[in-house]
């Protein structure tokens, strides 16, 4: 089991930006979780992050499931920021919720499949990755 986690941005402007640290923060505790075996066995997870600009926006809002590909046991996800967060100090929670829909989402689709998925695992894992000293206790 794994959780992947990245960015599709338009533009360099958002780099260390707010939303920028809380994606790279819970992106680098995933990885160290992932060293020490704190993921649940089963399907693997993968969440792509989109940026807007004024030029240049997803052509969808809020977050949709991609296809679930069965040859590497992987559900895809995507996820519109909005502009305003990008710049928010409550970024990191943004991303905590969004970490949540994923995993609340993936339940709901793997248990109409009849494929096991360890919910409150994964939700123990997101709940100890945001209680971690980070940029997201910071104020």
């Amino acid at each position: 089991m794994s959780l992947y986690i990245s960015v599709n941005t338009p533009t360099k402007d958002f780099y260390q930006s707010p939303i920028d640290n809380a994606i790279t923060f819970f992106a680098t505790s995933i990885a160290m979780e992932k060293r020490v075996g704190s993921f649940p066995e089963g399907p693997k997870l993968d969440i792509t992050f989109s940026l807007s600009s004024k030029h240049d926006a997803p052509s969808f809002e809020g977050m949709r499931m991609g296809p679930y590909n069965d040859q590497n046991k992987t559900l895809y996800f995507e996820t519109v920021v909005p502009p305003h967060m990008t710049q928010s100090r409550v970024a990191p929670q943004y991303v905590q919720a969004v970490l949540e829909d994923v995993i609340d989402n993936a339940q709901d689709y793997f248990s109409d499949l009849g494929v096991e998925f360890d919910f409150n695992q994964w939700q123990e894992v997101i709940t100890k990755l945001s209680q971690s000293e980070s940029p997201l206790t910071m104020h």
